[in-house]
């Protein structure tokens, strides 16, 4: 019953502008279950003034449920990764940050929006940046899937945070980088 008022709304336009309807919507059978449908049709004018529709009706049922799922898992990954119990990044294969967490800005000293402009290489202690480096460079390469070490980053005041630090990866298909995340 909420869909009506909306499907009935892109009926009506689809056949006063004679467009593609295109349109999900839920449809409570006899049985009292409620399932998704995708319609598609083109609208053509009859002679008489009538509409005749050329179009299909599915069932998305399941990619309903799969979109829902992904929202979840989605919902509740930003909820860990802002939780704030430990500074958390997300970066790019070309080392920018994707995403920072409140508790890893608050740790280096700088707003999220700050440290996203940069990339870890700006934050790490000079001594540090060849191991970290070397490290990033086999993953890069496929030898590992990530890697732990001892390291110390640059505050925005110049102060020193001694971490331990936890990388993994992602791999696109191909097996490169799609994303590197670090705790």
């Amino acid at each position: 019953p909420e869909d009506v008022p909306r499907v009935l709304a892109s009926i009506t336009e689809s056949a006063q502008s004679l467009s593609l309807w295109d349109c999900e919507y839920r449809v409570r059978f006899a049985d009292g279950s409620t399932h998704w449908l995708h319609g598609r049709a083109m609208p053509e004018r009859l002679a008489d003034g009538g509409t005749l529709w050329h179009g299909v009706i599915t069932p998305v049922d399941e990619r309903k449920r799969a979109e829902e799922a992904l929202r979840r898992s989605e919902q509740a990954f930003r909820a860990f990764f802002e939780a704030g119990l430990v500074g958390m990044t997300i970066a790019e294969p070309d080392m920018r940050w994707l995403g920072v967490n409140a508790r890893m800005a608050e740790m280096l000293g700088y707003t999220p929006e700050e440290i996203q402009r940069l990339d870890w290489t700006d934050f790490t202690h000079p001594d540090d940046l060849p191991a970290d480096q070397a490290h990033y460079a086999r993953m890069a390469a496929g030898e590992i899937d990530g890697y732990v070490m001892d390291k110390r980053y640059r505050r925005q005041d110049g102060s020193e945070l001694e971490c331990r630090l936890a990388v993994r990866c992602e791999r696109a298909e191909d097996g490169t980088l799609a994303r590197v995340f670090a705790i």
